[in-house]
Order: C-alpha cells, then structure tokens, then sequence
C-alpha cells in the first residue's frame, strides 16, 4: 500500500496490472492517512482487460471481453460495523477467499498469509475489489461475472468509503455483533438500507437468533457455530437470488462519478490525463472516418502492406541468399533486386506524400507534446485502438478457430478451407491496429526518406524522427529496431 501511495499514476497502473495479472485483490479505494484523501484510481485500473463466458439457462454461453473499467458487472460489497475482530475463520477477507476462489490461492490478504498478524497500520479505510468471472461451465458458483468490494476496517470511522459502497452496490454484506447495534448504527442502517440491499452478518449470534432491537425488513443470518463451508453456502445463495431478481449492473467508469459525488479524487481528473485522452480521441476521429472499411489498416498505415513493406523485405533478403538467382550473375541480379526495391520506395513516396490524416495528426501530437502529456497520449491512444480491435476480432477468431478444427479431420474440402483460413488470418492482421503498427509507419517513413538524394525535401523533413525515437526509448516505450 506504501509502494501505491508513493507512486505517480504510470507506476500505480504497472502495479495494479500485475496485481490483477496475479489474480490478487486490487485497490478500489486508496486512502492517504497523512493528507486525509481518498482516491479512486480509474486510470491506475484502465489497462486491465478481462474476459469470461456468460452462461444463461435459455441460452448458449457466450465470450465477453473487455476493459475492466467499461465493463458492465454487478458490485457485491462487505463491510464490517464493529471493532471487535472476528476469529479467523470469520473475517471477510476469508469468506470471500472461499466464494471467489476455488484453490488455496489467497486472492484477498488475511490473517493467515504470511505477515497477516502483524499490526495493521495503514491498511484501515482501504476498499479492495477482485471479480468472480465464469467460464461457461455447468457446475460454477454464479452464471454471470459479479466484483467484490471489500472495505477494510471498521465502516463507521470512515464514512466516505461506506457512502461510495452502498451507492455502487447492488447487494451488501454487514458483519457486525449484537453489542455493535448501538441506536446510532439501526439510524445508519436505515440510510443504507435507502441505496442497497442489506443483508446483516451477526457473529455472535446463531441462524434462529435476531437482536430485540432490529426491525423485521433486514435479512440477517447468525453466523455463530457455522463453519466456513456453511457461511459460504448461505451467501451464495443470497447473492444468487438478488441476480436472479435484479439484472442491475454498473462500470468502474460510472463509479468514477459517484466517488467524485462523495468527495473521493479520481486520479484520472489530473489535467495531463484528461489532454492526453482528448489529443487521442483527435487521431482515433481520423481513423474512425474509416472504420466500415475493411481494409482500413492499409488506408491509414499504407508503407506497410504485403504490397509495399513486405514485398521489399522479400527482395531485401533475397539481395544476400540468391535463392532464385538461377543462370543470372551476381551482378545482374544484385541491379535486379535493387530495382525492384527502388521501385517500391517510389511508390512509397508516391503514398505518403503528404502523409495520411491520421500519420499527420500522430506525428504532429508527439512533436507537440512532451513528458507526461504525451505518455497520457500515447496510453491513451493504446488503449482506444485495443478497444477498436476488441470490437472486430473476436467473431474473426471464432470463424479461425473453427476452421482448425476442421481442418484436422480428414474432408474432400482441406484445400478449400486451407485457402479460407489463410483469407481469415490475413483479415485479423488487417482488423488490428495497435500503437506498434503506428511506429512501423514511422520506421517505414523514415527508411523511405533515407532511400532518397540527399537534397530532397522529404528527406529534410523526417530527420526529425531519429531524435524523437532515442526520446521516446529513454522514456521507456519499446521500438523494433530490426523487423
């Protein structure tokens, strides 16, 4: 939590990546205990991208994949209104490790991982979240993907936190004790109870048992002698009906708004962010003029099609292996090689003089712009064009997948669906663009430029490009420096 606090929004993000790559516990919410702020942090959760199988009893299952953030998942919270501890088989932490996880991993830190009896001294008012994400298969826990937030901590010293919750969620747990139900907290729960659904935890007190003091509305259920599978059982079923009877989902993004209602900062809202992703809306605007057409990468990245890039690599190579020379010199084959070449650099300059619309306002954007404006812009940019590819793909995959598996039965038609196959894989590389293929139009302006007397404009006017790449690898973004 120290290592997220101390961090600026580009390492936050690296970091949180990998927690949810690991399939640990994210932060939801980060509270500095020393400046008395809360942060939501939407971007530090941005680049997480998931994907699971919705499996529905009057339909087939079908794949979901996306951005964690834009996602459409119902929010499962627990709290707890008391500062007594439970035992350890009790904490929230615990349950939820049993409910989300079906191995011994431990997906939310507890008591029982290594250093979880230590003092706990910074970890107060924090919200962790991880997302339960089915596969399709018949003998799961939940159909449908559901995020489980947990808010470490007594809920009643940190009000903004419970405030944002119950606003999100769509069903919450509350464990609490008898004792703990003071006329104060039955106030609080009646407010809650006004944005989500509650149902009460009491650890002291077993299934038949209810306080004098609570009204008949709560649902609430005794966890005393139950054992973890039992406590685990009775959730799940509570979960399980509120799906069943409310198909009300939300997106980190929308809670982005709610947690600014509260007074929680969003990190995104910092102004370098919010000009980042405009400066990217302005190149995906360009390319988005195209976006019906099929062959939209060759439109806006042309030196790099099969008929430019790849045709002159072929005699490139063939230039120093001589496969095909037969009765030809060396010499005579060397000039022809050399002028097929030339004659694909010509039509290179042809192209892309001047460059396209989205090349001029990628290039323009990068010279503009430097330090964190433009690794906003860049992330950014990444970010909207995975999310444009996210779109197009899946149904292309489906259709390759398919026909290898067909393939590898014995039919009258294997040449045929070889022929289909390769067509299908030549349309996935078509349908993706992605921030790599923008730095290979970059590569390819500049060898052409280089391909040219030395006095021409052309080649003036991209010596700019080996200087901003040197920047742009001191900054940490990975270039092919041979293809």
């Amino acid at each position: 939590l120290a290592l997220l606090l101390c961090a600026d929004n580009f390492l936050r993000q690296d970091l949180i990546s990998k927690m949810a790559t690991c399939q640990l516990a994210i932060p939801l919410l980060l509270p500095d205990p020393y400046a008395g702020t809360v942060t939501f942090p939407l971007w530090g959760m941005r680049s997480i991208v998931k994907g699971w199988k919705c499996k529905t009893p009057a339909s087939e299952s079908h794949v979901i994949e996306c951005s964690i953030v834009e996602g459409e998942i119902p929010i499962v919270s627990f709290i707890r209104f008391s500062d007594s501890e439970p035992d350890s088989n009790k904490t929230k932490s615990k349950i939820l490790n049993a409910i989300v996880g079906e191995s011994k991993h431990n997906i939310f830190f507890n008591y029982d991982c290594e250093g979880g009896d230590t003092e706990r001294k910074l970890m107060d008012g924090v919200v962790d979240l991880c997302w339960y994400l089915p596969a399709g298969k018949d003998n799961e826990q939940f159909l449908q993907a559901i995020a489980f937030a947990n808010l470490r901590g007594n809920a009643q010293k940190h009000t903004m936190q419970c405030e944002f919750l119950f606003q999100i969620s769509i069903l919450t747990f509350v464990f609490l004790t008898k004792d703990d139900l003071s006329e104060e907290l039955v106030k609080l729960l009646e407010h809650y109870s006004e944005a989500s659904e509650l149902v009460l935890l009491f650890l002291d007190l077993k299934e038949s048992q209810k306080p004098k003091n609570l009204s008949n509305d709560y649902k609430s259920i005794g966890l005393k002698k139950k054992n973890l599978a039992e406590i685990n059982k009775r959730i799940c079923k509570q979960i399980t009906a509120k799906l069943t009877s409310q198909h009300e989902t939300t997106t980190l993004e929308s809670c982005g708004k709610t947690a600014k209602q509260v007074g929680i900062h969003v990190d995104e809202d910092c102004p370098e962010c919010c000009a980042g992703q405009q400066l990217a809306k302005r190149v995906m605007l360009q390319l988005r003029r195209d976006k019906d057409d099929a062959d939209i990468k060759n439109k806006i990245l042309p030196l790099q099609g099969k008929e430019l890039w790849h045709e002159w690599a072929k005699f490139n190579k063939e230039m120093h292996r001589y496969l095909n020379k037969v009765d030809k010199t060396a010499r005579m084959y060397d000039t022809e090689m050399k002028d097929k070449k030339d004659k694909i650099r010509n039509h290179q300059l042809l192209t892309s003089d001047p460059p396209t619309p989205v090349m001029e306002a990628f290039i323009s954007t990068l010279l503009q712009h430097n330090g964190s404006a433009r690794d906003y812009f860049l992330h950014w940019l990444k970010f909207l064009l995975d999310k444009c590819s996210r779109l197009t793909l899946p149904e292309l995959q489906s259709r390759y997948e398919k026909l290898k598996r067909a393939l590898q039965k014995p039919s009258d038609k294997s040449e045929e669906m070889k022929m289909e196959l390769i067509k299908v894989n030549d349309e996935i590389a078509a349908a993706t663009v992605g921030i790599e293929h923008f730095f290979h139009e970059l590569g390819q302006m500049y060898e052409m430029a280089m391909d040219v007397p030395t006095d021409s404009k052309i080649r003036d006017s991209m010596s700019f490009l080996p200087a901003l790449a040197a920047e742009l690898l001191v900054e940490g973004y990975p270039l092919e420096l041979m293809d």
